[in-house]
């Protein structure tokens, strides 16, 4: 997944649902194991948050979790966590 921000006068956040030909593309159920990655995950910060609170990121892959400290820097419905997990083989 790549995140783009742009600096802009009213940011906008949105989600969008899987067609089923996407869920189908991208689902298998083989379920031997394909490969051995490395898993390299940077958290620096969220935008256009719904509200103005304080937030955690989890990143989960499989059976992994990778979750955030407390946040650095929090502004409005904005936060900063500015966190590089160590990278993980699996």
């Amino acid at each position: 997944m790549h995140i783009e921000v742009f600096d802009s006068q009213a940011p906008e956040s949105g989600t969008f649902p899987l067609s089923q030909s996407d869920i189908s593309r991208y689902s298998f159920t083989d379920m031997t194991p394909l490969k051995e990655f490395e898993i390299q995950a940077e958290v620096g910060s969220g935008i256009c948050l719904p509200d103005n609170k304080s937030y955690k990121v989890r990143i989960s892959i499989a059976d992994l979790f990778l979750d955030t400290d407390k946040v650095i820097i929090q502004k409005k419905t904005s936060c900063v966590w500015n966190k590089r997990f160590d990278p993980v083989i699996m």
